[in-house]
């Protein structure tokens, strides 16, 4: 359930809890009457009537406490999914943080590294200082250092969406710079 349905529930309890307090407060009922059915003079009565009910405390004792246990019992839940609402953020902006971390260092050190031991190795193997199976082992090693940073990359866009989703916004609405 959603943040908002459990607040309208809420709502809904505290209107079932003051009605049902209300039950036993007295109404006050005016009443006027004229009599016609009588010959001679027309008669004018006038009232007021306070109707109280007779077992009133069983009214309080049952329907008000259920009303005000619900009252309680869903002002805990609300606080229970704003903690865990809370707790799934925080998890996916760990989530998210380290796999970015993880895409910048693929990318800054062992791209980097991997792609100038293959850059070296090819102009060692056109001097005639490598052979060919070092070129190959270095461009596979190469190859590996870009999939893997693929898959980094891969990683940190799920856990983005991830940390949008638990969020329930778009990273963009708080501006650059602030997204994992």
């Amino acid at each position: 359930p959603e943040l908002t349905d459990i607040r309208c529930q809420i709502d809904g309890a505290r209107a079932a809890s003051t009605l049902s307090r209300e039950y036993w407060t007295p109404d006050i009922i005016l009443g006027a009457t004229r009599d016609y059915t009588q010959p001679g003079p027309t008669l004018y009565s006038a009232g007021v009537a306070f109707p109280v009910p007779i077992f009133f405390w069983q009214h309080t004792h049952g329907e008000i406490a259920q009303n005000v246990h619900r009252e309680r019992e869903l002002s805990a839940d609300s606080v229970d999914l704003r903690a865990q609402v809370q707790q799934d953020v925080r998890n996916a902006y760990a989530a998210a943080s380290t796999a970015l971390r993880q895409a910048t260092y693929l990318r800054d050190q062992l791209l980097q590294s991997a792609g100038a031991v293959f850059q070296s190795t090819l102009a060692s193997y056109s001097l005639g200082g490598a052979s060919a199976l070092e070129v190959i082992e270095a461009r596979r090693t190469l190859v590996d250092a870009e999939s893997q940073y693929s898959d980094a990359l891969a990683t940190a866009n799920m856990a983005r969406w991830d940390l949008e989703r638990a969020a329930g916004t778009s990273l963009n609405t708080f501006g650059p710079g602030v997204a994992p």
